[in-house]
């Protein structure tokens, strides 16, 4: 049996570009990392965000090492020894990197022999059947699946819950997944009804209850009946993140808050979500900080900036790594 699915093209919408998901690199998926780059991978101290969740922490070739901390989208938070960022089984609970997830999780394999995929437990068992053309995992209880072409869902059980007739589909997010059919994007529920039919270009999954659409070059967010709550009229979005998104407007960018009110002037060559109260910024292509009232408080002096976590961000200044707290200080 071969290990973790190797595939592109299983696609998310998200901020207005395509990500591929479900595209494993030495057992970690693509995400977003602030950090060392060395020998074509991660290596060395940095921040990987990966759906909601953030590791903090030491990397050697991809890998989450050594002491370092995990803070989940749920909002749990792990600190400890990490050892190779791998699954293992302990006193017959589920273990990964050091911290316990759930034991009846269930991880997508393709068989060697057939080229079919299915599901296996922690234990290698088999829990679905290698049926399917494609499979991602689960979350929220649904697990996208291909079969001839077009992608569906199954549950735990493996029943396909969403028949196979879209051409792209998200990951379930608040209970609700995005669907292409024929260029076209979509919102779908746990019961496969359609919210709002495939017309946008592009949609966002949902986040703090609002969803990014875009149509004909201009970007907007709808609420989860399926009405756009902020019209359509900005160039770019970011999602909503501490109750504000960023926006491109003019080629400039800001923030608006969940009524369409733009709190902060569209004024920055690029913007982050919020975090902790602050988001980085970019003047140029120097980074800084400002606050959740619209305040520079960490001016755009570095060559990179990531995200604050637990009061401190990394922040990189002529090829130098550093930390700093929320005033700017640097610290250890």
């Amino acid at each position: 049996m071969a290990g973790y699915i190797l595939k592109k093209g299983f696609l998310a919408k998200k901020n207005g570009r395509v990500i591929n998901r479900n595209v494993y690199d030495n057992g970690l998926k693509a995400g977003t990392y602030t950090g060392d780059i060395k020998n074509g991978g991660m290596n060395g101290f940095g921040v990987l965000k990966l759906n909601g969740d953030e590791y903090n922490g030491s990397f050697i070739n991809n890998k989450f090492q050594g002491n370092g901390k995990y803070s989940c989208k749920d909002g749990r938070i792990y600190e400890g020894e990490y050892n190779n960022g791998a699954l293992v089984l302990i006193d017959n609970k589920a273990w990964w990197g050091g911290m316990e997830v759930d034991a009846d999780i269930l991880v997508p394999y393709r068989d060697s022999e057939s080229g079919k995929c299915g599901f296996c437990n922690i234990k290698d068992e088999v829990v679905i059947d290698f049926i399917f053309d494609f499979a991602g995992e689960f979350y929220e209880g649904l697990a996208g699946v291909e079969i001839g072409g077009k992608y569906g869902y199954v549950s735990k059980e493996g029943n396909l819950v969403i028949p196979c007739e879209y051409d792209e589909i998200s990951d379930f997010s608040q209970g609700f997944a995005v669907v292409e059919l024929d260029g076209k994007s979509g919102i779908i529920n746990k019961l496969g009804r359609l919210i709002t039919i495939c017309i946008y270009d592009n949609i966002s999954t949902f986040s703090e209850g609002l969803a990014g659409v875009k149509s004909k070059g201009k970007c907007g967010f709808l609420n989860k009946s399926g009405e756009i709550t902020i019209p359509l009229k900005f160039e770019s979005f970011h999602d909503f993140s501490e109750s504000m998104a960023g926006v491109k407007l003019y080629g400039k960018w800001g923030f608006v808050d969940k009524s369409g009110d733009l709190i902060i002037p569209c004024s920055y060559d690029y913007v982050s979500e919020f975090c902790e109260g602050f988001a980085t910024v970019c003047l140029g292509d120097k980074f800084g900080y400002i606050s959740s009232e619209g305040a520079i408080v960490i001016p755009c002096i570095y060559d990179t900036a990531g995200y604050f976590n637990n009061g401190k961000a990394f922040v990189g200044l002529n090829k130098i790594q550093l930390s700093v707290d929320c005033q700017g200080n640097y610290i250890g």
